[in-house]
């Protein structure tokens, strides 16, 4: 998300998809080059669209939460969908 930029707007400009947002999670801050980056994360339901590649995103897969945890390198992702499977739980 840009700064200041609608969160359904990113997630538009990002994956091509309106979407219903659900519950916040939280922000990821990380510096790449000395430029610091600050990351929201909401659960979503998607809506209609298409996705088209663009330079922040190259593809989108859909899948299921436990299979989308496999797939991912980094601990924190992890983590977020230990969080949405959470907040699934309790709504």
């Amino acid at each position: 998300m840009k700064c200041g930029e609608d969160p359904q707007a990113g997630a538009v400009r990002e994956t091509g998809f309106r979407c219903v947002l659900g519950p916040r999670f939280p922000t990821a801050h990380y510096q790449v080059n000395r430029q610091r980056w600050q990351v929201s994360y909401w659960a979503a339901e998607a809506g209609e669209g298409h996705f088209v590649p663009n330079r922040e995103v190259d593809r989108v897969r859909w899948l299921s939460p436990d299979a989308a945890r496999d797939r991912l390198t980094m601990v924190r992702d992890r983590e977020l969908v230990d969080e949405l499977l959470a907040a699934l739980r309790h709504a």
